[in-house]
């Protein structure tokens, strides 16, 4: 499940800079850095995932990494400077970029062998969440809720 939510918060940079350039005024430029700073997140996530489990342990590495992500969320949700939105999917990239490395080194020694099948499931679940962020995304808008409670729920 974590992998799913992962997933579903990982589409969510591209899919609301539209919503963030409207509400903050924001160039085309000033857009496009909220997915490179989530890529860069995700860079310096495996620059330090190894280090990071042999400090802290693969359970209290995942769920800290959560707790980033979801820090990370937050921060984009109520941000209401360019400086907080992007500095927030930087976060948001290092902890899901976290979540991601470890989940999947977990299915891997968990499923042995059958690994590739665990991490294909993994990927279709992946696929649904992001299906599931599009459609949540589409209700806020119908609903006129805003954007930040697509992210929230």
């Amino acid at each position: 499940m974590v992998a799913a939510w992962f997933a579903y918060l990982q589409a969510a940079p591209g899919l609301v800079v539209g919503h963030l350039r409207d509400e903050l005024n924001l160039s085309y430029a000033a857009g496009g850095l909220h997915v490179a700073a989530f890529a860069a997140g995700s860079t310096v996530a495996g620059l330090i995932s190894a280090r990071l489990e042999r400090w802290l342990g693969r359970r209290r590495l995942l769920w800290s990494a959560a707790a980033v992500l979801g820090a990370g969320v937050v921060g984009l949700t109520v941000g209401s400077v360019v400086e907080v939105t992007v500095g927030s999917v930087l976060v948001m990239g290092i902890g899901g970029g976290l979540v991601l490395g470890t989940v999947q080194a977990a299915l891997s020694d968990h499923h042995g062998e059958f690994r590739t099948v665990a991490l294909a499931e993994e990927n279709v679940v992946a696929s649904i969440a992001y299906l599931m962020l599009v459609g949540v995304l589409s209700l806020a808008s119908a609903l006129q809720v805003g954007w930040q409670v697509a992210l929230l729920a």
